[in-house]
């Protein structure tokens, strides 16, 4: 399924175990391909119901996207925006304002158990409120993870590990900017060009051009041209498409902007 230039909100499924999925529930082993659209304000509530906006047993592809305002409600219900059990990638995409409530529950606003891309995105301002919860992101896995150019920051959690939770898979980092690595075992020699333990300095999500909503990056943002300085286009543009240059200033930024 390829879901292009869409917008869905206010999608929501009640009750346990089967009921995973506010707004997208995909059992096959393919992958579910999110582009250009928006998912927001979704939920599930139930024990054991994952994915406030998208539940996948195979893959799952965020493209220039946002997923927020997402939720999941319930005992060992995981994933506020998505639950994944197969690859996730995340490409100029942005994850903020999902929430995990529930006993034993983790990943306000990704749960991934298998591997995970994460390229030039914006995670932010994702909650679980468990003491044992996790908050940004959680990979509960052993497999590949790699971020690149992406912000994982300002995400908060009853428990410990407010940013993210990497599992204990290969792990890489580069040219990206982690808030908070409070639980993680992350040091500060891992990868080239990281910005740790900062905050992100972030506008609200908002209206920035395009067709999804973004977050802004404040004058002074330790993000400003902080990305590769190899980088070269394409992608041409950032998230919010054409006329927005991926390139601004000296260098491209860390983000999906």
């Amino acid at each position: 399924l390829t879901l292009t230039g869409g917008r869905t909100t206010g999608a929501n499924s009640f009750g346990e175990d089967t009921f995973s999925g506010g707004a997208i529930r995909s059992l096959t082993s393919g992958t579910l391909t999110i582009d250009g659209s928006t998912i927001r304000d979704s939920g599930t509530t139930g024990d054991n119901a994952d994915g406030g906006a998208i539940f996948a047993a195979g893959g799952v592809a965020l493209i220039n996207s946002t997923l927020s305002g997402n939720n999941t409600t319930g005992q060992d219900a995981d994933g506020g925006a998505v639950f994944v059990r197969g690859t996730l990638t995340s490409t100029q995409s942005t994850v903020s304002g999902n929430r995990v409530a529930g006993v034993n529950s983790a990943g306000g606003g990704l749960h991934a158990t298998g591997d995970v891309v994460l390229n030039q995105s914006t995670i932010t301002d994702n909650h679980t409120n468990d003491p044992s919860g996790i908050g940004g992101v959680l990979w509960s896995n052993t497999g590949a993870i790699d971020i690149s150019g992406t912000i994982i920051a300002g995400n908060t959690s009853g428990g410990t590990n407010p940013d993210l939770e990497p599992g204990s898979g290969p792990l890489s980092i580069n040219f990206s900017l982690i808030g908070d690595r409070s639980g993680t075992s992350i040091d500060g020699n891992i990868g080239t060009g990281n910005v740790f333990d900062t905050a992100a300095q972030l506008a609200p999500l908002a209206d920035n051009g395009g067709p999804t909503q973004t977050h802004l990056l404040l004058e002074g943002s330790p993000a400003i041209d902080a990305g590769d300085p190899g980088f070269v286009v394409p992608p041409d543009f950032d998230q919010r498409g054409s006329g927005f240059g991926r390139v601004s200033g000296n260098a491209i930024d860390i983000g999906a902007l």
